[in-house]
Parts: C-alpha cells; structure tokens; sequence
C-alpha cells in the first residue's frame, strides 16, 4: 500500500489516518458491547475529519455495525409483528420526524459549535446514567411520549449521528433489562441511520450542497469496513459474558472520554462564551 498516495486521497497524515482507523475499531467494540455508542465514541474523529464528511460516515458505519451486531443476537430481538405494541415502531416514527430538524442544524451550524453541543451531550449522558437514582422509573407511558423520545434521538441523531442517546437514558429511566434495551434501541438506531443517510441524499442544505457520498467518502468506507466489523464482533462476544454492572460502567467510561475530548477540542468556543458571561449580567 502506497501510503503517500492515501494520505492525499484522504487528506490526512499517517498519525492522523491511524488516529481514525484506532477510534473507529474502539466505537465498533464498544457498540458491539452495548448495543449503542458507536457514533458517540466515533465522534472523536471530529479532531481530525470534517463534521459534514465525517458525520455521513459514521452513520453509514454505524448502519453496518448494527446490522452485524442485531444478527449476532437476533435471538433476543422482538418479532417485527410486535414492534408497534412492545417494540421500537413508535420511537421510530417520531425520530422520522425528527431526522430533517438535526441534518439542518448539521449542515448551517458552525464546526467548532457542533462539536461542543456533542461533547456537551455525551458529558450530560455519561453523567445522568452514573448519578440516576435506582429508584427513579417511569412505568406507564403511551405512544406519544415514545415518540416525543424518538423524536428527540432523531434530532441528536441528525447531527451528531448518535440517535440513540435520548433512547437509552428512557430505557433506563423505564428500568429496562440489557436484554430489552438492547431490542429497541438496537433496531431503532439501525432504522434512523438509514433514514439520515437517504435524507442527506435528497435535502441539500448549507455545507452540503455538495455530495457528501463523494470518493473520499468511498474510500474512508472501504478502508474502514474490515476494522469496524470484526471488533463488532468482538464486542458482541464480550456482552455475552459481561455483567450488567461492568459492561456498563466500560461503556460510559469510553462515552465520558469522547464527550470530554470533544469539548477540549473545542475550547476556544468555550473561552468565548466564558468571556461573554459578565456581558450577559
């Protein structure tokens, strides 16, 4: 392999490209693990790709990721025939409306911003699930408020390519089991990936009137294919045998360090707004 010639194809460094080909193969483990988070720990590529090419990519790598990681457990995935009943249909319709909202707010807010409200995101996730109350559930809910939660992971979704956020903290809030969470959330997060990916082909705005699916897109997908799937796999084989406790308490661990390295990157946004403060009073 000419290395040379991919570092101008890719428009990056060989530290840089192997940066990415290392955040990749952790985001797939990870996802492999938990059933979600693949784009929450693949985020960190913002430090080195754009977020209107990168956000494209994790989203077709997360599709990947879940179609492998829904097929090694398909065993514990509900039926589709009870998906609307029991299962994530409900969610799914309302991140379908969702979806458009997050793409926009993707494509016209600037970079340094978008990757502060995701580290900002991810720091507040991480944090709600290690200091919420075992007590604290909620029982009885109905269809609208599944889909006002599905409608929120499509936003989060739509620009940061990490739907299911809002999800998982509801499951946790109903007290679902591993098990069950992962047969919502899993199919969920599948279904608003591909619908973010077939939206950003048709509705162009701001920083993508240009097609996102170009050849760079193309080759960071092929290259990066035969690293995301056999650490899936991996991570999958990894849940198996984990406890409840440990597998969670690795999963936000990693999801702390990505949110916390983003807000780092973006710290002069942060030094600004700081700075504004006394001018706010």
């Amino acid at each position: 392999m000419d290395f040379n010639l991919l570092e101008q194809a890719l428009a990056l460094d060989i530290q840089s490209l192997l940066a990415v080909v290392f955040i990749f193969a952790l985001a797939g483990f990870v996802s492999g693990l938990s059933g979600f988070g693949f784009s929450a720990v693949g985020i960190a590529v913002l430090w080195f790709i754009h977020p209107t090419r990168a956000i494209p990519l994790l989203m077709a790598l997360s599709t990947v990721n879940q179609l492998l990681s829904i097929n090694q457990l398909k065993h514990d995935m509900l039926p589709v025939s009870q998906w609307w009943s029991h299962g994530p249909a409900t969610y799914i319709l309302g991140g379908v409306c969702g979806i458009p909202f997050g793409i926009w707010v993707m494509a016209n807010l600037p970079a340094a911003e978008l990757t502060l409200v995701t580290g900002v995101v991810l720091l507040l996730y991480s944090t709600w699930m290690v200091v919420k109350p075992r007590t604290l559930s909620i029982n009885h809910t109905g269809i609208a408020a599944h889909m006002l939660v599905g409608m929120l992971g499509g936003v989060i979704g739509g620009f940061t390519a990490f739907p299911g956020a809002a999800l998982v903290v509801w499951a946790g809030l109903k007290n679902l089991s591993k098990t069950e969470q992962r047969a919502v959330v899993q199919p969920y997060i599948l279904a608003m990936q591909v619908i973010a990916l077939l939206s950003m082909i048709f509705m162009r705005s701001g920083d993508l009137t240009a097609n996102p699916f170009d050849k760079t897109f193309w080759l960071f997908f092929l290259l990066l294919i035969p690293i995301v799937l056999p650490m899936t796999k991996l991570g999958v084989v990894s849940f198996k045998k984990m406890s409840d406790m440990n597998f969670k308490n690795i999963t936000l661990g990693v999801l702390a360090f990505s949110g916390g390295g983003l807000v780092y990157k973006s710290s002069s946004v942060v030094l600004v707004l700081i700075a504004a403060l006394p001018m706010i009073r």
